[in-house]
């Protein structure tokens, strides 16, 4: 198979998992999950085996732990197994894919492009009689807070479609930042996306991850640069603020930041330390060390939640909206040290802090997981193969200590 072969089946299969990966399907199922037969076979004959053999192995042994402390719904558990499986195989293909696909002419451009397509024709159809419910999510975001119609063009909720274009915007940033690219129609329109999405976690994890990022690696920045777009950014949100504060005081946003404030934001709640509070009692349910294993919260999990919200109207399923805290209910102690062990390990082996662009998408998904996601969610493991694929996007390299960014590194990707 030629390389420009690859290139386009990568550019074919990214493009549908940045789009169209849940169109058409039942909440909670995508296209890369109903193919994982296929990327298994696919595997086969990649390196990348032995790393699924390694999560099957773990997967298999914690298996074993639930089996002896008793699994309550077998059916919903071998469902919810086999879709950690297909995420698993999935992420460890792309994750090989990267180096190599990345770093292609166009690839960056050509997914901005057609997010850039699609976001006027869901900007066509905010104004077309039932073309809103398509392509934008409409549920209440929070308690007095009129609905408000955020983007989530073919994805099934807003907050997962600004994750899974968070690498694009990233990129974009840093590449006018760093890199001294103009502003251009692509880097606008995907700002314009991420705001249209209304996902207050996803924007405000990109923020501090680009804060964080400046603080671990002042000395290697243009200082120059930086205080350039810390002035355009303080202007922009300064006149944002006066702009919707003296015409539009009773916003969206200003009613949401008001009710996360004074606690009344179920959703932020729910995200964050409510999360960790049901996950802990539903683990200890069968086992604070092993957790209660995957799918069995919906049979042992359901009535305390309904109990700890005092719910209206009883939803038809109920979940933990927290990768951290989810880990801990399904996995227990035992997965969280699982986890975050991995984490640190790649992160050293990687070497993730010498280049700007994968330390950026490493801080972004430590904190989201903390306030969002979801443990079979592919778009964050999407986030964190690209965090810990060295080699890729050598412009966003950091350089040495005496050496600034200059003209010359101007990155040509795209």
């Amino acid at each position: 198979m030629t390389e420009s072969k690859r290139h386009s089946i990568f550019l074919g299969i990214a493009t549908i998992f940045l789009f169209f990966n849940s169109a058409g399907l039942p909440d909670g199922l995508l296209y890369t999950t109903l193919l994982a037969p296929v990327f298994l076979l696919f595997l086969l004959n990649q390196k990348g085996i032995r790393t699924y053999l390694l999560f099957l192995l773990a997967t298999g042994a914690l298996g074993m732990a639930h089996a002896v402390t008793g699994i309550d719904d077998p059916f919903s558990y071998v469902r919810s197994f086999a879709m950690l499986q297909a995420v698993a195989i999935f992420t460890i293909i792309m994750y090989n894919a990267l180096p190599g696909q990345l770093e292609q002419a166009g690839t960056f451009k050509i997914l901005a492009t057609v997010n850039l397509l699609l976001l006027g024709i869901c900007l066509l159809l905010r104004f077309i009689p039932g073309g809103t419910d398509l392509v934008w999510y409409t549920v209440p975001i929070s308690p007095g807070v009129p609905v408000v119609p955020r983007l989530k063009m073919f994805a099934y909720e807003a907050s997962y479609y600004s994750l899974l274009i968070t690498p694009l915007v990233l990129y974009y940033l840093l590449k006018c930042w760093l890199c001294k690219a103009k502003v251009g129609i692509l880097f606008l329109s995907l700002i314009l996306s991420l705001l249209l999405s209304f996902s207050l976690g996803v924007i405000a994890g990109i923020v501090i991850s680009l804060l964080l990022m400046i603080i671990f690696r002042f000395n290697t920045i243009h200082k120059k640069l930086l205080v350039r777009w810390i002035l355009i950014a303080s202007v922009l949100l300064i006149i944002l603020t006066l702009g919707l504060y003296v015409f539009y005081p009773q916003n969206a946003l200003f009613l949401r930041l008001h009710n996360i404030w004074a606690g009344k934001d179920t959703s932020a709640r729910g995200r964050t330390y409510e999360a960790f509070t049901i996950a802990w009692e539903v683990a200890k349910m069968k086992s604070l060390y092993w957790g209660t294993g995957p799918g069995q919260l919906k049979s042992l999990g359901r009535d305390y939640i309904i109990q700890y919200y005092h719910y209206a109207h009883i939803p038809q399923t109920v979940r933990i909206p927290n990768a951290v805290a989810e880990t801990l209910s399904i996995y227990g102690i035992a997965g969280l040290i699982i986890r975050f062990g991995l984490i640190l390990f790649l992160f050293i082996r990687t070497r993730v802090w010498n280049n700007y662009y994968r330390l950026s998408l490493f801080i972004f998904m430590f904190i989201y997981q903390f306030t969002g996601s979801f443990i079979s969610n592919t778009a964050e493991y999407m986030i964190w193969a690209i965090a810990f694929c060295p080699g890729i996007l050598r412009a966003f390299e950091v350089p040495p200590k005496k050496e600034t960014h200059d003209e010359s590194t101007v990155y040509q990707q795209g």
